[in-house]
């Protein structure tokens, strides 16, 4: 849900996005712009999953050649080892105009050991702007207009059938108050 989220947001900016998933074959879409394009990053990260350690430190070393000068490159890891922070800032401010942000994965928040905190300082004294996520910190949005409705029927003891939910309808969006669902 994060990379999705990230994809969609920097898309809607305006800016060319693509994806590098360190797997086994390893998943890459080159940067494009567009909404449309969002859809091909969407079905690229609905399947992924790990299935086996990945060094994130050989994987930005591999991606080397793919990321141009004005690059932005964003990483989203659980690992809490300093080797692929150098890595990334090596290749980051190896040009002027490249920029490096990490999503550090909590993994206390997962059940697991490390010190976010520590590793966030590392990243920052490299360069790496980093920000914490935590489980939980992301959740799926709930319909913009409230909670989604579909037609719905009910068959009474008669035999008649009835509407028992129905799409909104503008009416009904003219009278939902901010922050409140219908």
């Amino acid at each position: 849900m994060l990379l999705s989220a990230l994809a969609s947001q920097l898309i809607h900016k305006h800016r060319a996005v693509g994806l590098f998933a360190g797997i086994d074959p390893p998943c890459i879409l080159l940067p494009q712009r567009g909404p449309a394009f969002l859809w091909a990053i969407l079905s690229a990260l609905a399947p992924l999953h790990i299935t086996q350690p990945v060094n994130l430190a050989e994987t930005l070393k591999s991606t080397t050649n793919l990321i141009s000068a004005r690059d932005l490159v964003i990483v989203v890891t659980p690992s809490m080892q300093s080797d692929w922070m150098f890595n990334l800032a090596q290749m980051t401010h190896s040009f002027a105009e490249r920029e490096a942000w990490a999503f550090l994965l909590d993994p206390t928040s997962f059940g697991m050991d490390g010190n976010p905190k520590a590793v966030q300082e590392q990243a920052a004294a490299m360069g790496i702007s980093t920000r914490i996520v935590q489980r939980g910190d992301i959740q799926p949005q709930l319909g913009g207009m409230g909670v989604l409705r579909r037609w719905e029927y009910i068959t009474l003891g008669t035999g008649k059938v009835v509407v028992r939910n129905r799409p909104r309808l503008v009416e009904d969006l003219e009278s939902i108050e901010v922050g409140k669902w219908a």
